[in-house]
């Protein structure tokens, strides 16, 4: 029985035999790879979710300008949508907070990143009232219906020297009253959203949305800053197989993806429990945790077209 690295190709007689310790080590960490990038990939879905109802409060605010239908029914539609993408956000949320430990359990023989994790989590609620009360929020959603009961457009005069200019900011508004009346709220969460309701009785979702990924990021931030070593270690495992394979056959035909894999070889001419060696998966967790990273000042940041005559 021998153990082999070799080509994906029919035909191609190129191969290097490794030990049976490399071998299951290229099979574990390949199991690991895979479980670090469905963390990533779901947290990349949490950053296009929050990118799209971004991006849906500015067109909100954009059709406002360039459009003279401003009634009761263009509130509406837009309030529908805006729900939508709030909730999208808050099943994507759910999905990434309940799984995380388990691909972590499947990362680490024992729990004890998990419960660092969930030690975290509980740290991001107590401290964090934009994480508790949209964990809250997307609870009575479950239960009870939309989060967002009006929509404001707020519109006010920015003076600059001589020159003026009209800021329009769209405002999902949570309704105190309706809020209240759900079995499933808190009292905690009741009393901070009766100190910060404005005098209609209305909260501003936007900030409290901000703090809900600020606390999500902190999570994954610590995830990334606890798997990175050994992260290193099984990118590095594989890389090196590929140089290896460079040095021995001096072509560059092994510069691209899916073509070496490690088989075992039980009879001639046959390969048995083969895998692929699969530098895309390194290459994926590579750019989406370069691709999603927050700034320190995130929570104040915005995004405006403001034009200056």
């Amino acid at each position: 029985m021998k153990y082999l690295i070799t080509t994906m190709y029919i035909g191609n007689s190129d191969v290097i035999e490794i030990k049976k310790e490399e071998y299951e080590f290229q099979k574990e960490i390949r199991e690991k790879l895979f479980e670090v990038l469905k963390i990533e990939e779901n947290f990349n879905l949490i950053i296009n979710s929050f990118l799209d109802y971004e991006n849906e409060l500015s067109k909100i605010t954009n059709e406002r300008i360039f459009s003279k239908k401003f009634d009761k029914l263009f509130f509406e539609n837009a309030r529908v949508q805006i729900n939508l993408k709030i909730i999208n956000i808050f099943t994507i949320c759910r999905m990434y907070i309940d799984t995380t430990n388990q691909h972590l359990n499947q990362i680490y023989s024992s729990n004890n990143l998990s419960k660092q994790i969930d030690t975290l989590k509980n740290k991001m609620y107590d401290t964090k009232i934009g994480y508790r009360s949209m964990e809250v929020i997307r609870n009575h959603v479950q239960h009870r219906g939309y989060p967002i009961h009006a929509l404001k457009i707020n519109q006010k005069s920015i003076s600059m020297d001589k020159n003026s200019s009209w800021e329009y900011i769209a405002m999902p508004l949570i309704s105190y009253e309706q809020i209240k009346k759900s079995k499933s709220i808190k009292k905690l969460i009741l009393e901070e959203f009766n100190q910060i309701k404005d005098d209609d009785g209305f909260i501003d979702i936007r900030p409290l949305m901000r703090e809900y990924l600020e606390g999500l990021w902190e999570i994954h931030k610590k995830i990334r800053e606890e798997i990175e070593e050994d992260l290193n270690i099984w990118i590095s495992a594989i890389e090196e197989i590929y140089n290896r394979f460079r040095q021995k056959y001096n072509t560059p035909f092994y510069d691209n993806e899916f073509h070496l894999q490690i088989a075992i070889q039980k009879e001639r001419h046959r390969l048995d429990d083969s895998f692929p060696l699969l530098l895309k998966t390194n290459n994926r967790i590579k750019k989406l945790q370069n691709k999603n990273v927050l700034n320190n000042n995130f929570k104040k940041c915005y995004s405006t077209n403001k034009i200056i005559f």
